[in-house]
């Protein structure tokens, strides 16, 4: 039995959110489901549901939802996110006793309303003088704190400058004066990090620092330190007694290091400079390289007091330190070019809530789109989860394209920089889910988002709510719009497996091997390369690729081994990144790949579909108009049943088939085998600030014949959106339905001949 979600809800403000971990899972297997409710709901039913799009006008009144069995009722309650990266270090026990010397490299980005903590064992501001900071306060300046109270700080007059690297060393001593002293190296890059973006609130345009060996001191009394069995050290912020962390640093450190004695600040300069290399046996207590393992999630500790530590809430690895020269721009070339950290008061990986309910997915359940449908009243959330196949494979694989679902998650730029009403030459509209997302920033941001410092947010996760991945959403794009494709499949009684991006790129081609069709999401924009090439080969061994979205194949995200609800996405070439930050940080830290566009390493979404990304336009969507190709007998099944010359002059998105994304195969000659079977015609409106990516801005319809196997491009994120019209009797409808049961025909394709002449 299915229903219709009800309209009374879905408009409202959100009061309830959540998400799942993992993201997709078998029959038999558990999924865990994590729900924050605001303040007065006190119950809640939740349902495991399986998804699809309902009539026209569905996206206001809710999807079409089938029982699938694991209900319930809970307790509402809230549950707080609570973002900001650090790193923490176990067992300082004893490591800051007697006179020891502090020093680290450091590089702010961005000037916050309150001090911002460097590194930290226990909370100095716990009141049991038994903790210690080395900060910056509101102004920038250096500070040492090992109490509550003013007497208990240390202050160099000096405050350090944005995006230039200073040496801060801090001197401890049980029965003299405490030192801390900043300056030495004094090394600017030359462009910060978050360089190319105007200043926001809080964030004062970067300045420079000449080089210089000068030093700014300060000296006075300070207690001894001596914590508690079990104490840590905690980089970028202080934890509290009761382990939460908080005040923590926006911007870069590397190597810290912990010394025995009254180290002089010229030493400490000189000890850091030279780097890990260097570090004679012995030389200090502790100190952590972070130049080795910059894949991981893990520091490196050299010496006989150091441990290895774990870093949290997505700080950035694989970023100019403050030897970078600029001679390499590949981190692997030169990894201790490469030996900061960029930590980030903004970032999240994982909200650690506390898990509401856990379900095993029930045996038998089909594979499919599904979510936990949470009600209360008038209130409502949908919390996505996948169903992959747990029996004999069916013939038909959709892919989730879940990868770029996290890409724009919980995206904020729509209405924190005008781009929206640029792209669509309109007002924005914000949806129950953007309103929600302006009062909770700590939810974090999307790939198309800034940190705090204009840094690019190049880790998303998805332990978190991803606001953007849910039906109905406003902007009618990504997951929404692959509801429609649902509802099509579901319409035509085929029987199909739905996987994930991630499943993909864990299980590599192997996946595919069962499969004699692959369908694409309507916008698979954001892939690995491990995806891209198991697609490729797969196809070119003979599968049959429905490629039914735009702006598909075109840039490169990678999952974290360790990790893998991690995606990292390095969106160089685009206008937010300035031109040294995409020449130098382009490479992924995960697996050393660069970012940005798949074809920089080779991989050319044409060589797959037959199309590249074009351009975009949200104000209307256009039709096709079919060329000479159409009429090839190459080409005939795909248009049995269809007359006519203009193809889709309909649709759900901006009335036509051809909307928001799309491709086109400009400039591509891929021989006879690839057939154009139309063109969209007399775009009136082009992005002026993005404006044509391809040469010539319309879109292709393509057939392309691939070897054995063979791939039909819509390149269009509107597509989709147009299948159901007239109760989907209609011409698209019956081309993805043609094109669908040929290609599971087990015939050959009829091959074209080598003079493209029939």
């Amino acid at each position: 039995m299915t229903e219709p979600a009800q309209a009374t809800g879905l408009r409202l403000a959100k009061r309830i959110i959540g998400y799942c971990d993992p993201l997709s899972a078998a029959p038999g297997e558990q999924v865990s489901f994590y729900v924050s409710c605001a303040p007065g709901i006190g119950q809640y039913q939740a349902e495991l549901v399986r998804l699809r799009a309902g009539p026209p006008g569905w996206e206001a009144t809710g999807p079409v939802c089938e029982p699938a069995g694991c209900a319930g009722s809970y307790p509402g309650r809230a549950q707080q996110a609570r973002p900001g990266s650090y790193a923490v270090i176990p067992g300082a026990d004893g490591l800051l006793a007697g006179d020891v010397t502090i020093a680290v490299l450091v590089q702010p980005t961005y000037q916050a309303g309150a001090c911002q903590v460097l590194l930290s064992v226990a909370d100095p501001w716990a009141g049991d003088g038994q903790g210690l900071a080395l900060i910056l306060d509101e102004q920038l300046r250096p500070a040492l704190v090992t109490g509550p109270g003013p007497a208990a700080r240390l202050t160099c007059p000096v405050p350090l400058a944005l995006g230039t690297w200073t040496v801060l060393a801090a001197t401890l001593r049980e029965n003299a004066p405490a030192r801390l002293s900043a300056g030495g190296l004094q090394r600017a890059s030359a462009q910060p990090p978050g360089a190319g973006q105007p200043p926001g609130p809080g964030r004062p345009p970067a300045t420079e620092q000449p080089p210089g060996a000068g030093w700014a001191s300060v000296a006075g009394a300070a207690p001894g330190l001596g914590p508690a069995a079990g104490t840590d050290l905690v980089l970028a912020a202080v934890r509290s007694p009761a382990g939460r962390t908080r005040l923590h640093f926006t911007g870069r450190l590397e190597f810290p290091v912990v010394l025995d004695g009254a180290v002089s600040p010229d030493q400490a300069g000189a000890l850091l400079a030279a780097g890990p290399g260097a570090l004679a046996p012995g030389q200090a207590r502790a100190a952590w390289d972070f130049a080795a393992g910059i894949g991981g999630w893990t520091i490196t500790g050299l010496g006989p007091r150091a441990r290895p530590g774990t870093l949290h809430n997505l700080p950035m690895r694989a970023v100019r330190g403050a030897s970078w020269t600029g001679e390499h721009t590949d981190w692997k070339q030169a990894p201790g070019q490469y030996a900061a950290i960029h930590f980030l008061a903004d970032a999240l990986e994982d909200c650690q809530w506390d898990a509401d309910f856990t379900w095993t997915i029930p045996a038998g359940t089909r594979s499919g789109y599904y979510a936990a449908r949470i009600t209360a009243g008038q209130h409502r959330d949908f919390i996505p989860v996948f169903v992959r196949p747990a029996g004999p494979p069916a013939p038909v694989l959709l892919i989730a394209p879940t990868a770029t679902y996290a890409a724009y998650g919980n995206s904020r730029f729509w209405w924190e920089r005008p781009v929206q009403e640029m792209v669509q030459d309109a007002l924005i509209d914000l949806g129950a889910e953007e309103q929600y997302l302006i009062t909770a920033p700590e939810l974090g941001a999307s790939s198309y988002d800034n940190h705090l410092d204009g840094t690019d947010v190049c880790y998303v996760s998805r332990r978190r709510p991803n606001l953007n991945m849910r039906p109905g959403h406003v902007r009618r794009e990504g997951y929404t719009s692959d509801l429609d494709l649902v509802a099509w499949l579901d319409q035509q009684g085929v029987s199909y497996d739905v996987v994930t991006d991630e499943d993909l790129h864990a299980a590599g081609a192997g996946l595919l091997a069962p499969y004699r069709v692959v369908l694409t999401g309507t916008h698979p924009e954001y892939m690995s390369a491990i995806e891209f090439d198991a697609i490729s080969d797969w196809t070119a061994g003979g599968g049959r690729l429905m490629y039914l979205g735009g702006n598909g194949f075109a840039m490169n995200v990678t999952f974290s081994p360790e990790r893998p609800w991690i995606m990292e996405n390095r969106r160089v070439e685009l206008w937010e990144r300035g031109e040294e930050v995409q020449r130098s940080e382009a490479f992924h830290a995960a697996d050393g790949m660069r970012g940005g566009h798949l074809s920089a390493s080779g991989r050319q979404a044409a060589a797959v579909t037959g199309v590249e990304s074009a351009t975009m336009g949200f104000d209307h969507s256009y039709p096709y108009r079919l060329g000479p190709a159409a009429r090839r007998p190459e080409a005939a099944f795909v248009f049995a049943g269809v007359s006519g010359e203009v193809i889709g002059d309909f649709g759900a998105i901006g009335g036509g088939v051809v909307g928001q994304e799309w491709d086109n195969a400009a400039g591509h000659d891929l021989g006879p085998g690839h057939l154009i079977l139309g063109s969209s015609h007399d775009h009136t409106f082009v992005p002026p600030m993005i404006g044509a990516i391809r040469p010539d801005y319309h879109a292709d319809l393509v057939l392309y014949f691939r070897g054995a196997g063979a791939a039909f491009s819509v390149s269009s994120m509107a597509w989709c959106a147009a299948l159901s019209h007239d109760g989907y009797a209609n011409e698209v409808a019956r081309i993805t339905g043609n094109v669908l049961r040929r290609f599971l025909d087990p015939a050959p394709l009829r091959p074209v001949p080598p003079d493209g002449r029939s």
